[in-house]
């Protein structure tokens, strides 16, 4: 996808980028039933890219840092928009960049772990993700 809107502060020269999803809304990134954890996680990770992106582009990165990101939801619940500001953490950057480069380096050595033992549940997502940055697989 691409970023939906930036909005930018010279005076604090940093960038909030929002993202805008339709579909059922959730209020919290941390509740809520499976499948909104997992939409949670994504939104999340995607609002993390898309700062890497920004902080590392030519026009942006030398004069903007990006400390948050939102998802709006445009479908109203209630009556009224919801939306999610995320506190991206270095810990949560430092993160991500590090699980792109173990994917990178697995693409590009045609190393592709057999994930048999892995569910397809949420869970199951997570701990796969875990043995990859913590190297057993």
């Amino acid at each position: 996808g691409k970023v939906d809107r930036i909005h930018l502060d010279p005076n604090t020269q940093t960038a909030l980028v929002i993202d805008y999803k339709t579909g059922k809304p959730f209020r919290d990134w941390d509740r809520g039933s499976e499948n909104e954890q997992r939409k949670a996680w994504e939104y999340k990770n995607q609002l993390i890219f898309y700062k890497l992106l920004l902080e590392n582009s030519r026009t942006f990165g030398d004069k903007y840092q990006v400390r948050q990101g939102k998802i709006e939801f445009i479908e109203p619940f209630k009556d009224q928009n919801i939306a999610l500001t995320l506190e991206i953490t270095n810990h949560d950057l430092e993160q991500t960049k590090q699980l792109i480069e173990i994917i990178y380096r697995k693409i590009t050595t045609l190393d592709f772990p057999d994930t048999t033992k892995y569910g397809n549940d949420f869970a199951a997502t997570q701990l796969f993700i875990n043995d990859l940055l913590d190297g057993h697989i």
